[in-house]
């Protein structure tokens, strides 16, 4: 017989006599409630530790199997939509914050509620066309498996012709759409492949705005705020265009992006500056075909 250690997946044999079992990895590996036992020294520090070990398991084990509801039923393992999406226009935000990391990000939360509040005040969508994963009690968590049931979601019955804004801020999200054509230094640059395989879509329009080129991160900042409320630098600047020029258009959205980022960092201390971290990203647009620019950005 043998087992298999949680932490390294290496297969070990079972021991034949034993509650703990210690593998290479370091991982300490309970062996339950079976019939085993160790030798038992009634008068020994050993047994009696292991001993209390033991029953210690075995009483949380009970008590987190009694509390808690089966993986397969809990409401927030997936998503479960008890009606359609709506006809018409719609929305799915994602906010990960890689809350169990050692870095992880504090202003996804506070950008997804600010592009929620964007799309119902300005852009006039209704709180049931937009859909939000995030890592907070009141939301699905953006697991795989929901991210892409939200996705499957977001195109249910879409009809030939749709028109598809992808605003993504994560870092070296450049080309994350991998679209066709990449506007760069107020010209598009062709980024189709040598092959020549369609980039395209099938009828429809697809404009990606990302955080930063390839090769740059994406900063997450309290840089832009009074209260030092943590938010990401693309998001934040991405709606604060819009907010202040009601008919802005995609050019101008950029190079709003790119003068606010421009003027943070010409306003860091300079005596400070060794501590306060450069934002160093360049917004970028990328699409489906070209187009002129100077168009009006509507959602």
């Amino acid at each position: 017989m043998s087992m298999v250690c949680q932490k390294c997946r290496k297969q070990l044999p079972l021991p034949p006599q034993s509650i703990l079992f210690r593998c290479a990895c370091g991982n300490m590996i309970p062996l339950g409630n079976s019939e085993r036992s160790l030798p038992i020294q009634e008068h020994g520090r050993f047994s009696s530790k292991m001993r209390r070990f033991r029953d210690k398991f075995r009483r949380n084990s009970s008590r987190e199997n009694s509390r808690s509801p089966s993986p397969s039923v809990s409401p927030r393992l997936s998503l479960i939509f008890t009606k359609p999406a709506p006809s018409g226009k719609r929305a799915l935000l994602c906010g990960v914050t890689y809350k169990k990391e050692k870095f992880r990000l504090r202003g996804t939360l506070h950008d997804v509620h600010s592009m929620s509040d964007l799309l119902v005040r300005k852009f006039n969508f209704t709180n049931d066309s937009i859909l939000i994963l995030a890592e907070e009690e009141a939301y699905k968590p953006p697991t795989r498996r929901n991210i892409l049931e939200a996705f499957k979601w977001l195109m249910e019955d879409l009809k030939s012709g749709v028109t598809l804004h992808a605003i993504v801020d994560a870092c070296h999200s450049g080309t994350v759409l991998d679209l066709p054509w990449v506007y760069k230094e107020n010209r598009w640059v062709d980024n189709r492949p040598p092959s020549g395989a369609n980039k395209g879509t099938k009828g429809g329009k697809v404009f990606g705005f990302s955080a930063c080129r390839d090769n740059q991160l994406a900063a997450d900042t309290s840089a832009f705020s009074a209260e030092k409320t943590m938010m990401g630098a693309m998001t934040y600047t991405f709606i604060k265009a819009i907010w202040e020029i009601p008919d802005i258009t995609y050019q101008g959205l950029l190079d709003h992006m790119h003068k606010a980022i421009e003027n943070v960092n010409k306003a860091r201390c300079p005596l400070l500056k060794i501590l306060q971290r450069k934002i160093d990203q360049e917004p970028v647009l990328s699409s489906s075909e070209k187009f002129n620019t100077n168009t009006r950005f509507k959602l």
